[in-house]
């Protein structure tokens, strides 16, 4: 029990002889605790007439109690039951939906459990997911692009719309190309 030296005045103080006359002199309101050896035959009082009461009870009362707390735990195991089968459904329809198994999970103990901010933050957290897969199946469908300038093949309509410096300039760049448009029917 702790004494409160606040209510001894000028406590702070005193030495350490003068301290403990005063802690000898303090009386202790002992008002609200209950004697200990009070306690104890309450106690025991009360667990023999607990071991009375047993006693007296009829063997159908006795039956009756036994089957109440059979009822309660086949209730408690039913209810637990319920809520694994709730996740379970939940968690199918959130991997549907395309949610990785980890987080399908947790989002559906979430959702099960009310648990409403956890549910909308996993749902934010798929949602980013889901981008960047869209984003990275997007990227492998891409084509390679060519490396270096390699110029358009040259058409004889196109040779045809230059005008004649140009198509001078073409011939002096690329004699091949010109001579193959030339010679093509």
């Amino acid at each position: 029990m702790r004494i409160n030296t606040t209510k001894i005045d000028g406590y702070e103080n005193m030495s350490i002889e003068e301290k403990l006359k005063a802690l000898e002199e303090y009386e202790i309101d002992m008002a609200g605790y209950v004697d200990k050896k009070a306690f104890d035959k309450t106690a025991s009082d009360l667990a023999n007439y607990k071991k009375k009461y047993q006693e007296t009870l009829s063997e159908e009362e006795r039956n009756k109690a036994v089957r109440d707390e059979e009822i309660q735990r086949m209730q408690e195991e039913l209810n637990s039951l319920k809520r694994d089968k709730q996740i379970a459904d939940s968690t199918a329809q959130f991997l549907s939906l395309g949610y990785e198994e980890s987080l399908a999970k947790s989002t559906a103990q979430a959702f099960v459990n009310g648990d409403m901010a956890t549910v909308f933050n996993n749902q934010k957290l798929h949602q980013e997911n889901y981008e960047k897969k869209i984003k990275t199946d997007l990227m492998k469908g891409t084509p390679e692009p060519k490396v270096g300038n390699e110029p358009k093949a040259m058409t004889k309509e196109d040779l045809r719309r230059m005008s004649p410096q140009e198509r001078l300039a073409f011939a002096q760049s690329n004699p091949d190309a010109y001579k193959q448009l030339y010679t093509e029917q």
